[in-house]
């Protein structure tokens, strides 16, 4: 069965009715969850969800609301924290308006995988029981049958029954493909699960291998389909070969992070060296976020493996810390299943452990092979604690005690260390007071933050209170009451002599686009650096950026002869050929980057077009850039002469008068017919831009088998906006009427209403 019919008649009905925007944002959105781009997916989600309230579609609410559960269930791993909303949305999919909708079936795996978040072992029968009610319902001809019993067969594996778990997959995919359904790809990438817990080794790597290869579109595909098979051969021994083929923890999200600890694993007893402070922070991290979300067995789990690891390295606080946070989970725990006699003994170890390390003479602190001391802010804790304990007063003891639990990623306890000393020195306006509001902010404590500029306010310490409650709505982006909170700061004798308070408002000047006045901040934080004999380069370099936004051409000019970047007399807009540079725009949440010609200290021109019909065009357009290089110029001289600066965007001050890139593609003609060619769209100011390949070739299957390759060439196009797209193809075919081997530009052939056989049947002739 199509589940999918009625959202894709529902979708055209929509577009239309010229509400084309509502289907394709949640195309979007779906896409980046499958795609696990997790930035993009939470800032679409609001505007998704609003779109229940335009709509007023039961079915359509009943749609959207499993896709939001897939992106929070399975790329985050939320479980306790989600379960009010699943079970909400569980019961909306089984009232009458909405059962007829195919996707109230859905709600029925998300409900068993929250409950699988939350104690996978525990809801074991309720999730089986849910699943079987449901596949009772509909047959394999549905998609929904696939992912049920995916989830069956999951619950079964949680229950140590793997053998049962692949006879009942086994039967399901028998079930799908006498159906007449081929593609049963979440039922393969279980059988590899399946087959890996019953060390069936080499079937589930073949297996693997051959999903990667023919299912590699979707990004979260990718990472399981790596991780499952580094995974295997981490069991099987291959251990250089994982260590190198690894994602650090930074290029996975959630979704990936308990396939990624799986393998660490394995391999962490072969390799104790490894067993570090910076392994435990980035466990500490995981657990942090697993425990927010209410993933209770998950944290449990974690919290076995970093006491074990951090009592073989005889770290007793990251133990302590460890086993404190898996007592606060154990009691949500919906089956123990040994769970408490585990802890009872771990506990009892880290008492055996932190009793034979006071026996112990002190150990001396590691050294390099440069006899410098190795950091090692685990063991730093210890020291610092004790002395900190002896000393509470003592701010450098407060400091550094601080800076080695956050390096462990504990940061409640980072945050309880400093609070405790600058709740008792108001009126000590040292670095730690900003060390704990950073540290607040980063954890989003705003009731903490409140409460801390309270305390200042009560104190007496009024320009205080005003910078903590800035760094709030900062996080809130309230622009407009930070810029009036930040010109109070100004009010004040002391916040006057802040160089922040005047960075601060002219940040909120920029995120509210009045950029004169965050001219003037900028002016009157040189003046004060000016006076104060400080640093003022950055400074400079920022009014230079927004006066080329405002176009004050003489401010720019007056900066850059301060920073001894003197440029030709003149007056107006700078136009100089100052090299060539990429830059960076973020558009759609995603990176794209761009060649361009410096033109001005912080000014380019744009010359590659976009290299996709449906991305933004730049070519041509005027942009101000950042001046802060985005990479390192290489150290060696030759390596300097290849190296191309990259930089962020920050605005458009001359938009593009050109319209979208059509990609071509085709055989090399004649050098001559070439040039001639380059030379017709130079005449006709349209852009060029070639980056194939220099091997690139085409089969002309019109010259039989064994034909030699021609070399081909691809290329994008684009014309001013004022030219119409059929414009455009009849000139292309005007130009290259005389080669020897037709062009194609199928996309633009479609777009224009032009003959699009003769572009398909070019596409198939050369195999492009």
């Amino acid at each position: 069965m199509d589940t999918w019919e009625w959202y894709n008649k529902y979708s055209k009905e929509l577009s239309d009715a010229g509400q084309e925007y509502i289907p394709q944002l949640i195309e979007d959105f779906s896409d980046s969850v499958l795609h696990l781009q997790m930035e993009k997916a939470d800032a679409l989600l609001p505007e998704v969800k609003a779109l229940n309230q335009v709509a007023k579609n039961p079915w359509l609410e009943v749609f959207i609301g499993h896709w939001e559960l897939r992106h929070r269930l399975t790329n985050y791993s939320e479980g306790e924290k989600v379960l009010p909303d699943v079970v909400a949305l569980f019961e909306k999919a089984h009232r009458e308006e909405a059962m007829g909708c195919p996707q109230s079936v859905c709600v029925t795996q998300d409900l068993s995988a929250c409950y699988e978040n939350i104690d996978a072992p525990g809801w074991a029968p309720e999730r089986m029981a849910v699943c079987e009610e449901t596949m009772s319902r509909i047959d394999p001809t549905w998609s929904c049958f696939q992912c049920l019993s995916t989830e069956y067969a999951s619950a079964l594996m949680d229950t140590q029954k793997n053998e049962q778990a692949l006879d009942y997959l086994d039967k399901q995919i028998a079930a799908v493909r006498a159906s007449g359904e081929e593609n049963i790809e979440p039922l393969l990438a279980t059988r590899v699960d399946i087959l890996i817990a019953l060390q069936r080794y080499d079937e589930a790597k073949k297996l693997v291998e051959e999903l990667s290869e023919e299912n590699d579109y979707w990004g979260r595909d990718r990472v399981s389909y790596l991780l499952k098979k580094l995974y295997i051969m981490a069991l099987t021994g291959q251990d250089d070969e994982v260590w190198e083929q690894l994602p650090s923890l930074s290029d996975i999200t959630p979704y990936g992070w308990d396939q990624w600890l799986d393998i660490i694993g394995v391999l962490l007893p072969r390799y104790p060296e490894r067993n570090s402070w910076q392994l435990a922070r980035i466990i500490q991290q995981i657990m942090e976020q697993r425990s927010q979300v209410g993933a209770h067995r998950k944290v449990v789990d974690l919290a076995k493996l970093q006491i074990t690891l951090a009592l073989e390295r005889g770290s007793v606080w990251v133990a302590k810390s460890a086993l404190k946070l898996a007592q606060h989970h154990i009691p949500k725990l919906r089956a123990l299943l040994g769970v408490d006699r585990e802890f009872f003994e771990l506990s009892e170890k880290i008492v055996a452990k932190e009793a034979e390390l006071l026996a112990r003479p002190p150990v001396v602190a590691e050294e390099n092979d440069n006899g410098e001391a190795v950091a090692d802010p685990e063991k730093d804790v210890e020291i610092y604690r004790r002395a900190f304990l002896q000393e509470p007063d003592n701010a450098e003891l407060a400091g550094k005690l601080a800076e080695a639990l956050n390096a462990c990623y504990a940061r409640d306890e980072a945050i309880d260390a400093l609070r405790q000393y600058v709740e008792r020195h108001l009126h000590d306006e040292g670095a730690l007071c900003f060390q704990l509001l950073d540290l607040l902010v980063a954890k989003g404590d705003v009731d903490a933050i409140e409460q801390l500029a309270r305390q200042y306010e009560e104190a007496g310490v009024g320009h205080m209170a005003l910078w903590f409650r800035s760094r709030i709505l900062n996080q809130q982006e309230d622009w407009v009451a930070l810029e009036a909170l930040g010109q109070k700061l100004l009010q004040h004798e002391i916040g006057r002599e802040w160089p922040g308070a005047y960075q601060l408002n002219a940040w909120a000047a920029q995120k509210q686009s009045a950029f004169d006045r965050q001219l003037d901040y900028l002016q009157q934080l040189l003046a004060l650096q000016t006076r104060r004999e400080q640093d003022t380069r950055n400074t400079q370099w920022d009014i230079m950026s927004v006066a080329s936004i405002l176009q004050q051409w003489d401010t720019v000019r007056q900066m850059a002869a301060e920073l001894d970047m003197p440029l030709p007399e003149g007056e107006g807009f700078i136009d100089e050929n100052l090299g060539i540079i990429r830059l960076h725009y973020r558009e759609n949440y995603e990176s794209r980057y761009y060649f361009a010609q410096r033109i001005g200290p912080v000014t380019a021109r744009v010359i590659e077009p976009a290299y996709r019909t449906d991305l933004p065009q730049h070519v041509d357009e005027i942009v101000v850039f950042d001046a802060e290089l985005l990479n390192t110029p290489p150290e060696d001289e030759e390596e300097r002469k290849n190296f191309t600066p990259l930089y962020n965007v920050l605005r458009t001050i001359i938009p593009t008068p050109y319209g979208e890139s059509w990609f071509c593609d085709g055989v090399m003609p004649e050098e001559e017919q070439y040039t001639a060619f380059r030379e017709a769209l130079e005449e006709l100011q349209w852009r060029y831009w070639s980056n194939s390949p220099e091997d690139y070739t085409l089969t002309d299957s019109h010259q039989g088998e064994g034909s030699e390759p021609l070399p081909g060439f691809y290329f994008v196009v684009s014309a001013p906006q004022s030219v119409t797209k059929a414009d455009i193809d009849k000139t292309l075919n005007r130009l290259t009427a005389s080669w020897a081997h037709p062009l194609c530009w199928w996309g633009l052939a479609r777009e224009a209403g032009a003959n699009e056989d003769k572009h398909r049947a070019i596409a198939e002739r050369y195999g492009m």
